[in-house]
């Protein structure tokens, strides 16, 4: 019985938990690029690869804004923290992403398509700005 109700709650938490990069590139949070193709993935990919990265290279990650003396404890359980969440997004919720980011492609491909639009279309109008002032100087030189 333990081991069905552990097998539930992992499999809920997992799509609770799943998905979060298409949510982030959806919803335009933390800054990232919103709506873009297969944004998810690529939000899981470098966010799953960081903490990786983080937990195997360079001093131990701190949790923490207030200065802590080095202990060989703490710094296991935060480069342990750190491995496990890597392992999780790539192992986890990348897949999800993937599945999610498919489902959204009818949202992230007209956005994608408006954004190029708008930068062929701020490209032109500066480029236009320029060559226009360049004749003004060579106007007022002459």
């Amino acid at each position: 019985m333990r081991s069905k109700t552990m097998t539930c709650l992992a499999t809920v938490l997992a799509l609770i938990l799943g998905g979060c990069g298409t949510v982030v590139n959806c919803f335009n949070v933390n800054g990232a690029a919103a709506r873009a193709i297969y944004g998810g993935v690529r939000q899981d990919a470098e966010n799953g690869v960081g903490h990786l990265r983080e937990a195997f290279s360079g001093p131990a990650p701190t949790f923490s804004e207030m200065p802590k003396p080095p202990s060989a404890c703490r710094d296991l359980a935060s480069r342990t923290f750190c491995a496990a969440c890597g392992v999780g997004m790539l192992a986890v919720d990348l897949p999800v992403s993937v599945v999610a980011d498919t489902v959204t492609l009818p949202i992230t491909v007209p956005a994608t398509l408006r954004k190029k639009k708008a930068k062929i279309k701020r490209k032109t109008r500066t480029k236009n700005q320029r060559a226009g002032n360049a004749s003004d100087d060579e106007a007022a030189v002459a």
